[in-house]
């Protein structure tokens, strides 16, 4: 089985500065990611760290906007 998901947040701070955003794509138990891509527009430093038992990634950004928009990438 195959499932397409396609999502587009738009995250609106009360200041500029460093944030986390939990967003995913992880396979767990028996379930593979054939694909995943995101694309968090304009911010001034991204860092991805392996999450937890190795499922994903926490993704902690900086941003000197006070609005970060993650689409799909390509």
């Amino acid at each position: 089985m195959q499932i397409r998901i396609q999502v587009e947040l738009e995250c609106r701070f009360t200041t500029p500065g460093p944030a986390f955003l939990a967003v995913e794509a992880a396979g767990a138990f028996r379930q593979e990611i054939s694909k995943a891509s995101i694309d968090f527009g304009r911010v001034e430093h991204l860092a991805r760290v392996p999450g937890e038992e190795g499922i994903g990634e926490k993704i902690i950004i900086r941003t000197a906007s006070q609005i970060v928009s993650v689409t799909p990438g390509g």
